[in-house]
């Protein structure tokens, strides 16, 4: 399911699994009360600000409660907050207090059961048409760029902060659970238990799994993975499984509980 509204531009994306899970979640429970996605709809629908007191009227609620809302929406990342005075009123002295305004924030909210992770597979394919002018079997081109979206994707982690775990090892098994992978230790490498790309995977079976080992080879460079655990395709998958497993000889330092 996904949560926002359609726009051409870059926008946040708050995924649920990954480290921002929670919030994607609350994002959601946010949405849950019918009046409240009322408005948030309401303010879709409008390409500039709107104020408390338009949301109230044109849904039939109070000012007050329209605030609630609104404020509720604003606190979660899905609404922004801006302050202007109305163009109707004169401005100078006398004109009152600038209005605060609310419009739809470049916030997108994905959660899906079981976890998919359509965003990522949708840019590798889409750079991979892009790349239609290179030479070579498009096969070719979607491993490298699924390669180097995995590396990017990796990277952010380290950059970011968001590394928790203290071993290597640990932390790709967190990377590829909050991709959506479900990973579980398995004597001496990662069983990587879901298919984050599933219905993708069931249209293009071979390109897909290609994209697979691809992205999770670079996640391994990104990591500084790559010395000791290397990404190996698989012939037979388990029923929703992913096709690619990812081998250690630092097994010992696997978690066997990613969360």
């Amino acid at each position: 399911m996904i949560i926002g509204s359609v726009a051409f531009l870059r926008r946040r994306r708050l995924t649920a699994p990954g480290p921002l899970a929670n919030r994607a979640w609350q994002a959601l429970a946010t949405l849950s009360d019918p009046r409240r996605r009322e408005v948030y709809d309401h303010v879709a629908l409008h390409e500039g600000p709107v104020t408390r007191d338009e949301v109230g009227v044109a849904l039939g609620m109070s000012r007050s409660l329209a605030a609630f809302h609104l404020d509720k929406l604003a606190d979660i990342g899905l609404l922004d907050v801006s302050f202007a005075r109305s163009p109707d009123r004169p401005a100078g002295r006398g004109a009152g207090r600038p209005s605060k305004r609310y419009q739809l924030s470049d916030l997108d909210v994905g959660i899906s059961i079981p976890p998919r992770r359509y965003d990522i597979v949708g840019r590798i394919l889409a750079r991979t048409l892009g790349a239609e002018g290179k030479r070579g079997a498009p096969a070719e081109h979607a491993w490298e760029t699924a390669r180097l979206e995995g590396r990017r994707f990796a990277a952010g982690y380290l950059e970011g902060g968001t590394a928790l775990r203290g071993t290597t090892a640990g932390l790709v098994q967190q990377v590829t659970a909050d991709c959506g992978y479900a990973p579980v230790a398995d004597e001496g490498h990662l069983r990587l238990r879901n298919c984050p790309f599933h219905s993708v995977a069931d249209a293009m079976p071979g390109l897909v799994c290609t994209v697979n080992h691809g992205f999770l080879t670079g996640v391994l460079e990104g990591l500084g993975a790559d010395g000791s655990m290397v990404a190996e395709r698989v012939d037979h998958r388990e029923q929703g499984g992913c096709c690619v497993d990812i081998s250690t000889d630092i097994s010992t330092e696997i978690d066997t509980d990613p969360r």
